[in-house]
């Protein structure tokens, strides 16, 4: 894994926890492909797909809630994506 990528977990609109990964550019290199009701399941799924959990770090992860914003699975979290109408 580069490491200009950073591991990113949030919310989605139905309140289950997902994570993704994303380069440089913000470019999505791989997610999850199902979400989590508990933010630790999350976390163990990402640590089977490379990420390393640093303890200190953890607490400062930030969930991005996401519920209530239209768009696809694809741009949840990222503030200001305008949705398909």
């Amino acid at each position: 894994m580069s490491a200009n990528h950073r591991w990113e977990f949030y919310l989605d609109a139905r309140g289950l926890w997902c994570w993704r990964r994303v380069d440089a550019t913000t470019s999505i290199v791989s997610d999850s492909k199902r979400c989590f009701p508990t933010r630790d399941q999350c976390i163990a799924d990402a640590e089977k797909h490379g990420f390393a959990d640093r303890p200190a770090r953890r607490r400062r992860l930030k969930a991005v809630k996401t519920a209530g914003m239209r768009g696809s699975r694809r741009d949840a979290g990222r503030i200001g994506v305008p949705g398909p109408r």
